[in-house]
């Protein structure tokens, strides 16, 4: 440190010198007024020198007064520091002097700033002491894996030397380890990854004859978020639960917003070794009736994530997949499914010889495998199948019907569809059966359905790109082909069409792109209702832009087909005439229509509110 001293020494005795005029600049330039229009260049910067300790991409400020536009650079364009900005305007300037490196040479240097206004120059002279040892920065940090690097600078003015002994810390090379004059990157590299759930550091020493500096070499730790348990199963009735998080970092708990039946409490931790243990703690309420439901709690930072599932089962309840099983003459073996959360015992009041229980398999959703026997006679037999909770009243009965007929029925025989993308029907019947839907019916497909308890039919639907309606008819008939039941299915006009999942009023594109629409406080709409109908009228006047439609019957049905009158007014695209359209839906207080001829549609009110 004492070469240091020395050096600078003269240093700070000739600034001394200088100090006098310095202060009665700084005292000028501080009382001068803002709008006093002095002619010459006032610096309160006399001389600069070079701190002890800053490195590369360390500032310096020099301020200054100039009377006029002005120009800073360095007399001797060296390599060592740099100024910014190096041209202004006139008034109280301040310019940035960067350290670009260190003095290595042996010698001070010295520069000089030249600052150029109104045809002066003004010099700051700029002093940088030797660097006789710098290791910059002063801590580095490596990640946990294998392989990861960083750089370190040493900048000594004379020979230098690293203390490392590999052996004790085989995790770190330090290449290289020792060096001359001048300024040397040095590079750090981890040849193991941190497995431990600390950080692991080392102290690294350079001397450079009586100069010496220490700096912090540390990797990582392994990142830790470990749960101890990852699933959770509450009854129905709710409780709390409690999860210990071993850690590291910081993690954020996230409950998903589709599970607001789970309620995050209040966590508490204890921190030990390498690890800090957090207990957190949690409430489900009350369960439903609706089944079972399942939820998760997130635990998250950065990439890593760990989840607790949480499960909760219904109220109790027992719910058999079927409440009635339609039987044919045959008999034969029917797997009943039963959803429950309860101990249940089966039974069959009156003990029926023609009916019995074959087999139970016991799991989440129990199958209970009914064997019925072939009817012989001609009259048909109705026998029960009831489940009871063993220890409350709660129970549930399936109806087991046999008929020496076949037997088969559709409900209901007519479906009417708008937007619906499928619907469902009601069979019953004890026979195997067919289903024959027309060819020319492609815009409907039937879905898989349940062919032991034949009690539902679904089917899918395809929008309707048609101003009409169209309709088909379904054919469900046994294999035998001595039953038979029809189902009629009409389809409105545009079914499914994006324009009728739309409630703002305004002109629509057949693609379904506004042309325009009403916006409130923005566009004014008027609904007039006269003798000949329902008139809409939308306008905004700063645009000057009017639309006008009506009139439309005050009886009007979907399907209807009349002519309206269209006024417009700035919008393009849209122009007035006479229009022939067709209701395609009305309901409470909005009326859908569309173009007969180019499928432009319309949405207007009835009233307003």
């Amino acid at each position: 440190m004492h070469k240091y001293l020395e050096d600078c020494l003269s240093l700070y005795m000739n600034l001394c010198r200088y100090i006098p005029l310095l202060l009665l600049v700084l005292i000028i330039n501080s009382c001068r007024p803002e709008n006093d229009a002095l002619s010459v260049i006032l610096s309160a910067t006399d001389q600069l020198i070079i701190p002890e300790g800053k490195i590369p991409g360390d500032t310096l400020l020099v301020h200054f007064y100039a009377p006029g536009g002005w120009t800073a650079s360095f007399s001797t364009g060296n390599s060592w520091v740099d100024v910014s900005p190096k041209s202004g305007t006139s008034g109280n300037k301040t310019v940035v002097i960067s350290i670009l490196e260190l003095n290595t040479s042996g010698t001070v240097r010295i520069d000089s700033l030249q600052i150029y206004s109104n045809e002066q120059t003004v010099s700051v002279p700029v002093f940088q002491p030797v660097t006789y040892l710098a290791v910059y920065p002063g801590n580095v940090v490596l990640q946990n894996t294998v392989q990861n690097e960083q750089l370190l600078h040493i900048a000594s003015a004379t020979d230098w030397s690293i203390v490392f002994n590999a052996e004790t810390v085989p995790w770190l090379s330090v290449q290289s380890l020792s060096g001359g004059p001048g300024t040397h990157r040095i590079l750090l590299k981890t040849l193991e990854a941190n497995t431990s759930y600390d950080d692991r550091n080392t102290i690294l020493r350079t001397n450079a004859g009586e100069f010496s500096k220490n700096i912090t070499v540390t990797q990582k730790q392994k990142d830790a978020l470990l749960l101890s348990a990852d699933v959770q199963n509450i009854p129905p009735e709710g409780g709390d639960f409690s999860v210990e998080i071993q850690h590291n970092i910081y993690y954020t708990v996230t409950i998903p917003a589709a599970y607001p039946w789970i309620v995050h409490n209040t966590p508490n931790s204890v921190e030990t070794k390498g690890l800090i243990s957090t207990v957190e703690h949690f409430r489900v309420q009350e369960g439903t009736e609706d089944g079972a439901r399942h939820g998760m709690v997130i635990f998250s930072y950065g990439t890593m994530s760990d989840t607790i599932q949480v499960y909760q089962a219904q109220i109790d309840r027992l719910i058999l997949s079927y409440d009635f099983l339609n039987v044919p003459a045959a008999g034969g073996e029917y797997p009943v499914s039963l959803r429950t959360n309860i101990q249940y015992d089966i039974t069959i009041p009156g003990m029926p010889d023609w009916l019995e229980i074959i087999a139970t398999k016991a799991m989440r959703t129990d199958v209970v495998n009914l064997l019925v026997n072939p009817l012989t006679g001609d009259e048909s037999r109705t026998a029960m199948v009831v489940v009871r909770d063993q220890h409350s009243t709660l129970s549930d009965t399936l109806t087991v019907y046999q008929s020496p007929r076949e037997e088969l029925s559709v409900e209901p025989s007519a479906i009417n569809l708008q937007e619906e993308a499928s619907f469902t029907v009601r069979l019953d019947t004890n026979v195997p059966y067919i289903i024959d839907i027309p060819e020319d019916a492609t815009w409907i497909t039937e879905n898989v359905s349940d062919p032991v308890s034949n009690r539902e039919l679904v089917f899918s639907v395809a929008p309707n790109p048609f101003l009409a309606q169209r309709q088909t008819q379904i054919t469900v008939r046994s294999e035998s082909g001595q039953v038979a039941d029809t189902l009629s299915v009409v389809q409105s006009p545009y079914a499914q069409h994006p324009l009728l999942l739309c409630n703002t009023p305004g002109v629509y594109s057949p693609d379904n792109l506004p042309l325009f629409a009403y916006i409130p406080f923005v566009n004014q709409c008027v609904v007039l209702n006269a003798d000949d109908g329902n008139y809409f009228r939308l306008q905004h006047m700063g645009l000057c832009r009017v639309f006008a439609f009506g009139p439309v019957p005050q009886d009007a049905q979907p399907g209807d087909q009349f002519s309206v009158q269209i006024v417009s007014r700035g919008f393009a695209g849209l122009s007035s005439g006479t229009r022939s359209v067709i209701l395609l839906r009305s309901r409470e207080n909005t009326i859908w229509l569309a173009d007969l001829n180019d499928l432009t549609g319309f949405i207007i009110k009835k009233e307003l509110p």
